[in-house]
Order: structure tokens, then C-alpha cells, then sequence
């Protein structure tokens, strides 16, 4: 798969959400994922659901690491 279609599969996972967040919050998410992808670094459908979940106010930063801790101790 090429850089472009990474970084365009990212942005498919995004537009999934695209009706449940503002543009704003659709606008940074857009942008954390761009600026990953110039770093070789493309986001998967877990990683996006939780950057949705942040900017929704659903869970912070610390509970996402907090959650992510539980479970690599669960495996």
C-alpha cells in the first residue's frame, strides 16, 4: 500500500464519525492525522475511534492511557 492510501485510510476511519462530532472537533482530528501520516505514522480504526471519544469528552487522556495499560497487564 502506498503512503497516499495509509494516510487516506485514516481519513476513511475519520468519516465515519464525521456525523457525530462538530466540524471543529472533525477539523483537529483531520490534522492529527496528517501530521502523523508526514511522520510515517498512520493511525488504525482503534486510534481514531479514541481521538472521536476524546474530542466527544467521552474519556481523557489519562483514562485512554489508564484503559491501554489494563489492557497490555490483561494480555
Amino acid at each position: 500500500m502506498t503512503w497516499e492510501q495509509k494516510r487516506q485510510e485514516s481519513y476513511n476511519h475519520l468519516d465515519k464519525y464525521k456525523g457525530e462530532i462538530s466540524e471543529e472537533e472533525y477539523e483537529r482530528i483531520e490534522n492529527t492525522i496528517g501530521s502523523h501520516a508526514i511522520e510515517d505514522m498512520f493511525l488504525s480504526e482503534d486510534e481514531v475511534y479514541n481521538l472521536v471519544r476524546m474530542e466527544k469528552g467521552e474519556i481523557s487522556a489519562d483514562e485512554l492511557v489508564a484503559e491501554y495499560i489494563h489492557k497490555l497487564k490483561a494480555s
